[in-house]
């Protein structure tokens, strides 16, 4: 129980880190209309932007980061704490049930209550609406892939394994850059490996 006491102590300073970081830092949003004039849709290159603007957003784009990933990760703490707490409090209860089929077919069963599939499922309908326009605009912005030239801030450590580029984390997710895997996806083919369902 120590344990779980911990982890919802946890879970509150992720809120509360949260809370004060949204209150103390600025949104990328907010640096790219205010300070380097990228309102719009409109494009900017680095070069246009003064080393001050450029500093703002690397820092924004920090602290949006970590505002993210604090942002999912007080819930998701929080519920899994409770279903901690009730596993612990009757450990004989089956809450939750999960098989492999073999040939790729899974199945699992949560509990009525168990809400950390609704919260990542509540992101969808945002991925869904705004996704394609994002890669449209930015297909439409990079005309060589890998990017060169003015937009070769993007480039970063992180190699994609199909077009080969290195880009930031930013731009890779699981070996494939925001291009690549939109185009598989798009084919009906899964970026990540030949055995996952798209």
């Amino acid at each position: 129980v120590g344990y779980l006491d911990h982890l919802s102590c946890t879970a509150d300073a992720f809120t509360a880190t949260a809370a004060a970081l949204r209150a103390n830092t600025r949104r990328v949003e907010d640096v790219l209309v205010n300070d380097i004039g990228a309102g719009g849709g409109r494009l900017v290159a680095k070069e246009a932007c003064s080393v001050k603007a450029v500093a703002a957003l690397q820092e924004a784009g920090r602290s949006d980061k970590f505002l993210n990933l604090l942002d999912g990760c007080g819930p998701v703490t929080h519920n899994l704490v409770r279903w901690l707490r009730n596993i612990v409090e009757d450990p004989t209860q089956r809450f939750f049930v999960a098989g492999d089929g073999g040939a790729g077919e899974a199945t699992d069963f949560v509990p009525e209550g168990f809400e950390v599939g609704a919260l990542i499922a509540g992101f969808k309908p945002a991925a869904a609406k705004w996704g394609p326009a994002m890669r449209e605009v930015l297909v439409d912005t990079v005309h060589d892939w890998p990017p060169t030239g003015r937009l070769m801030y993007m480039e970063g450590h992180q190699r994609c394994r199909h077009c080969k580029g290195a880009f930031s984390n930013l731009w890779v997710s699981n070996g494939a850059c925001f291009r690549c895997e939109g185009e598989m996806r798009a084919s009906g083919r899964c970026p990540v490996g030949s055995k996952c369902p798209v």
